[in-house]
């Protein structure tokens, strides 16, 4: 599952167009890195050795072994390294999917080179899960079947990274969300109402697609390496990628605005800022002829009522500095 987030995260983060030039290591604080080594450690270590106590019968302290090997690695490369992130651009603008479009020229466009990004990630991963496998097996196995069992579970791991990090590239070079023109809108609020329903398209679409390629996948690299209960591990993944392919295309083509957007509203309410019920509040205010509504927004009917209001947050500012 790591190993999908970091394939995902990793796609996302190459097909953003305003990504800074600064690295992320250097503008994540200390508590964030600390904060994504305990996460994705917590994560890949109790799903590492509860997988492995499943489908070896109970054992349970092998179990905790292969766990924490694979939880230190993991949160030292995904936490401290700041290898990824579980929810990119979160907190920092506001940023709409009010239209969405599909463009194949794009996808044939970009194609070659989200295959070069997503091989050398695959290769990565595959090299670390081989090694942290055979490592943590060598204690109980003996170095021959150590090293082959890592290099099946590395493979699998390794190929389904690179099978997400090249799908989502695909997907975001075609698939581009925009916010439309102010004078096209027709009702309040029409854009955060639009962006949660491409979200959920988003997701549904997307979250489809990435099960059943990186699920057919892994299910088949188990069975060609004879796993047993290769068909319980294909649904198991399919099910898995599904959710994770789908939570991450609806947090990054609306749902992160929906969220934002009344995450916002809530703190400016509880900060006495706004009303609740705002688009019922710029209704009153039409009715009592303060302001004209004008589509799917609002503007004051005359310009000395803004300067007026305008004023009063001017002097609320002096006040506060003396």
């Amino acid at each position: 599952m790591t190993g999908l987030i970091a394939g995902l995260r990793y796609e996302r983060g190459n097909a953003s167009k305003e990504q800074k030039k600064q690295k992320l290591f250097q503008r994540r604080s200390l508590i964030d890195r600390l904060v994504n080594f305990v996460i994705f450690g917590l994560c890949s270590g109790i799903g590492t050795a509860s997988a492995y106590a499943l489908f070896t019968g109970g054992y349970l302290i092998e179990a905790l072994v292969y766990g924490l090997v694979v939880s230190v690695a993991c949160g030292i490369l995904f936490g401290l390294g700041n290898g990824t992130e579980l929810v990119p651009d979160l907190g920092l603008t506001i940023k709409p999917a009010e239209s969405v479009a599909w463009s194949w020229a794009n996808v044939t466009h970009h194609l070659a080179s989200n295959v070069k990004k997503g091989l050398p990630m695959a290769g990565t991963i595959l090299i670390l899960m081989v090694v942290v496998l055979g490592c943590a097996g060598q204690v109980y196995y003996g170095a021959g079947y150590a090293w082959r069992y890592g290099l099946v579970y590395g493979s699998v791991i390794g190929i389904a990274t690179g099978v997400a990090a090249i799908l989502t590239g695909v997907l975001n070079s075609g698939w581009s969300s925009n916010m439309i023109a102010e004078n096209q809108r027709l009702l309040p609020n029409e854009g955060i109402q639009n962006s949660l329903k491409h979200a959920f398209f988003a997701a549904g679409l997307f979250g489809i697609i990435g099960a059943i390629a990186c699920g057919l996948t892994s299910g088949l690299s188990f069975r060609l390496a004879g796993v047993p209960g290769w068909s319980i591990l294909l649904v198991g993944m399919t099910l898995a990628f599904g959710a994770i392919f789908a939570f991450r295309f609806w947090t990054a083509y609306g749902g992160n605005a929906f969220v934002e957007h009344y995450i916002l509203r809530w703190y400016l309410w509880r900060a006495g800022s706004i009303p609740w019920k705002y688009v019922r509040f710029l209704d009153d205010a039409v009715e009592h002829t303060f302001m004209r509504k004008i589509g799917g927004g609002y503007m004051f009917s005359h310009r000395l009522l803004l300067e007026y209001f305008a004023s009063l947050s001017n002097q609320a500012e002096e006040t506060q500095r003396i």
